[in-house]
């Protein structure tokens, strides 16, 4: 009769998500909020509320590395609170740094070089 173990809790779980790739999530976050600050500022549509949402979804994401970082489980990170569309495909280089820009993007995320309208 072979052997056959039962898995284990932690073997059916996706693996966590690593520090380094939690940092760079929080980073593009940032960016997205610094973006959203930009064109709630210069007469865009973006709402408060938008922009609260996507604090409290850094916020998450801080707790969630401050609990790994003391050694703590910190459970399966919660979804983005935000409800902002995916960053689409670039479509063109910008003009300062190269960077790839968005359609809809009114600054560059690499340099923060104001797009053309």
């Amino acid at each position: 009769m072979p052997f056959f173990r039962k898995p284990t809790a932690s073997h059916d779980a996706p693996p966590p998500e690593s520090l380094k790739t939690l940092a760079a999530r929080r980073e593009h976050e940032l960016r997205a909020l610094g973006e959203l600050y930009y064109d709630s500022t210069h007469g865009g549509r973006t709402s408060a509320a938008s922009l609260q949402r996507k604090m409290k979804d850094i916020e998450s994401l801080d707790a969630h590395i401050a609990a790994i970082r003391g050694g703590e489980d910190p459970g399966p990170l919660p979804r983005s609170a935000s409800s902002e569309p995916a960053r689409r495909p670039p479509v063109g280089p910008c003009a300062k740094c190269g960077a790839g820009l968005a359609r809809s993007d009114r600054f560059c995320l690499q340099c923060g070089q104001p797009t053309p309208i």
